[in-house]
Parts: C-alpha cells; structure tokens; sequence
C-alpha cells in the first residue's frame, strides 16, 4: 500500500512539472525532498537507494552549477551544433548586421501585413 501512495505522488509531482512553471531551482529542490521522502518511507533497499541518489545527484549538481553546466554540458553541445550547421550565406550575414530584417520577418512568420509592403 506504502508503494502505491508513494508512485501516486510520483504521478502528482510529475503533473505539476508539466503544469507549473516554477524556475528550475524550485523543482530540483521539490523533486529532491520526493526523493527523500520515497527513501525514508522505505521505497527502495540500499542498494537500490544508493544508486536512485546517484543518478539523480549527477544531473542535478550538473544543471545548478552554472560553471559546470558551461563547461561540461554547454559548449561540447554548441561546438557539436556548430559543425553540423552550414556556413552562413552573405545574404544571411548582411540582414542580421542590419539590426533588423523589417517586412522580411513577417514574411517569413506566415503573417505578412501586405499593406505595409504597398504603402
């Protein structure tokens, strides 16, 4: 029965990730104290305790540390984007230092205003 309330608080807390929009810090803390919580009411033997705090403790001291999370999730992730994107066209480089792209933008969002483009 202990299980069951516990996987349904798993459940509720999972519906409130997806529902409310808290920063991240607030929600690693809550899902922290669920995780406590699920291990002190006797949800998992040690082993497999030790091994639910070690996989959830790496991504999260990854994520909160904003040093950590630059070097080590940051840019190998931009540099690997980097190559797999093409080069920029002229074109491309010319409307972004303009500073701005003007009826352009709304072309291309699918909204065009054409009696701005007639006037």
């Amino acid at each position: 029965m202990n299980a069951l309330i516990l996987l349904l608080g798993a459940l509720l807390l999972l519906v409130a990730f997806v529902r409310y929009p808290l920063p991240n810090r607030y929600w690693l803390l809550l899902a922290t104290l669920a995780l406590a919580a699920f291990t002190l009411a006797g949800g998992f033997s040690w082993p497999w305790g030790l091994l639910a705090w070690g996989l959830w403790l790496g991504p999260v001291l990854l994520l909160s540390v904003p040093d950590w999370r630059r070097r080590y999730l940051s840019k190998p992730l931009i540099a690997r984007i980097r190559k797999m994107l093409p080069p920029m066209s002229q074109t491309e480089r010319d409307a972004i230092e303009s500073g701005t792209v003007g009826w352009e933008a709304e072309l291309f969002r699918g909204n065009p205003d054409w009696k701005r483009l007639l006037s």
